[in-house]
């Protein structure tokens, strides 16, 4: 298929487009593995319901301050009087509306207003906006009532559009557009938060082992190569979980970004998505290395044979749980059962299963989740409180730390058999487990073995961390974080916080 260039992206991107009107981003010269690629800020962006309170409206960052509250809407939170200043340019046109109609019949309309009102000012933002992929036709055919439902919000909004000079038709395909490219924003914990519009990211494809990630910093997008990249090779970043099983990824994408994805990892399962390993569960027929799948439960493709009635109870039990985890549940309970289950699935699944995965993720949320076992409240003396309080934190995050790389120590192992890291926090944390797995992995055998008090395991873990060598370490931490990091300033501040943070519990 032949492309002619559309428009250069920057020194290192050109956007391309086939006489069918395919769009990619291809690079214009060889890139190597780490590279920032590219970084846009949202011509548009919103904030979702839940977290109005928590993130500036208008920078987009969580500074764990009192935010500003607009006094008009009362819907609005910004952290300085500097970011409500600047907000009110666009802000103004909704203000007075969003205070008359709740939150929730408003949410896309803000985010439509905002694009409205910038293509109007700007005739390139215009071109630019007019020249993105709709899938207008699956768009409709997948969405009739959808389409109504987005309809009835917008007339219920009108006076939100009243400047709007086009006709219905026109406003309609401009909806179909958004909803077409609009890209969730996550923050550091992978927290989905908000929703924006990047005029020039709308034109990277995707893959299901994609060569680029993405990550944000407030409502500006950065692109990084996740490995080595050919001058002319496409740019591709992965819209779902790439650990998501083919099956699930199909559905995904067809449901939200209206298209088939015809990827080398699709297509190898297309028309047998029962062989996708990533839903494999282990042939128990003694000496048969096959999988079978934990959806359809087929035979064997190797030995031809079934899993017995038993096991398919045991593993279709196994899924439900991780599925169903009780609420009711303390978050150290539901931590010590998806431990518990993840031997089990080990018994069972495939190494690449999406439910291992799945368990992983969930330890990690949970670990997130949880806070130091005492609190300064809990001892009436200042300054015996401020001593013992930070000596339980510090305790406290050690042992957290510990756990964490344990459960890191999977996720290295989980994703060593996988395609592709999909998120620079992720790859910190595998990162981390690969460097320092050994001493850790001792220290926890030993305490999980002795049951230790945490004065000794504190004095233990001193020993044994007092064997690695931190310039070597922190040297070869420094240059593989140069590739999640924009700066080597930013690498240094942040290893020095983190051997800083290791000192500390050395000392204590």
């Amino acid at each position: 298929m032949d492309y002619t260039t559309i428009r250069n992206i920057n020194e290192k991107l050109v956007i391309r487009k086939s006489k069918s009107k395919r769009r990619k981003v291809t690079a214009r010269i060889n890139l190597k593995k780490g590279t920032l690629l590219m970084t846009e800020n949202a011509l548009a962006s919103n904030i979702e319901k839940e977290y109005l309170d928590k993130y500036c409206n208008y920078c987009y960052q969580n500074k764990k301050t009192k935010l500003y509250r607009c006094a008009g809407c009362r819907s609005s939170y910004y952290c300085s009087k500097e970011c409500q200043k600047k907000a009110y340019k666009y802000h103004k046109s909704e203000c007075k509306f969003i205070k008359e109609h709740p939150q929730s019949a408003i949410n896309h309309c803000r985010l439509m207003n905002q694009i409205l009102l910038k293509i109007n000012e700007d005739s390139k933002i215009e071109q630019t906006f007019n020249e993105l992929i709709d899938h207008k036709q699956e768009y409709l055919d997948n969405n009739k009532g959808e389409i109504s439902d987005d309809m009835k919000e917008y007339a219920s909004a009108e006076k939100f559009f009243s400047g709007y000079q086009g006709s219905l038709d026109s406003f309609i395909d401009k909806i179909i557009k958004v909803n077409c490219n609009v890209l969730g924003i996550f923050d550091g914990y992978l927290n989905y938060y908000a929703s924006g519009l990047f005029l020039q990211f709308s034109n990277i494809n995707h893959d299901c082992n994609p060569n680029c990630t993405i990550y944000f910093r407030g409502n500006t997008v950065y692109l990084k190569a996740l490995r080595d990249i050919k001058q002319d090779e496409e740019i591709t970043i992965n819209y779902c979980s790439v650990y998501d099983t083919c099956r699930m990824r199909q559905t995904y994408l067809k449901n939200i970004y209206y298209f088939t994805c015809e990827c080398p990892r699709c297509i190898e399962y297309k028309d047998q998505l029962y062989l996708d390993p990533s839903e494999g569960i282990k042939c128990q027929t003694e000496g048969c290395d096959g999988y079978i799948s934990h959806v359809e439960f087929n035979a064997c493709p190797k030995c031809g044979k079934k899993l017995s009635p038993e096991i398919e109870e045991n593993v279709k039990s196994i899924i439900n749980k991780i599925d169903h985890l009780p609420e009711s549940m303390s978050i150290e309970e539901q931590e010590f059962l998806l431990k518990d289950m993840l031997r089990e699935q080990r018994t069972y699944f495939h190494p690449k299963n999406y439910y291992i995965y799945q368990n992983l993720e969930n330890q990690r949320h949970l670990q997130s989740l949880q806070k130091p076992p005492y609190s300064n409240s809990n001892v009436k003396d200042d300054s015996v409180s401020e001593f013992y309080g930070r000596r339980a934190t510090v305790d406290y995050e050690l042992y957290q730390y510990c756990t964490m790389m344990d459960t890191a120590k999977d996720e290295t192992s989980f994703i060593s058999t996988s395609t592709s890291i999909s998120h620079p926090s992720s790859y910190k944390t595998i990162l981390m487990a690969e460097l320092l797995n050994n001493a850790l992995t001792e220290i926890l055998e030993y305490q999980e073995v002795h049951q230790m008090e945490m004065n000794d395991f504190m004095a233990y873990a001193q020993q044994k961390l007092e064997a690695i060598h931190y310039r070597e370490v922190r040297q070869q931490l420094e240059s593989e974080l140069l590739l999640t990091f924009d700066d080597r300033s930013e690498v240094y501040t942040y290893t020095q916080d983190l051997f800083e943070r290791f000192r500390l519990y050395l000392l204590m």
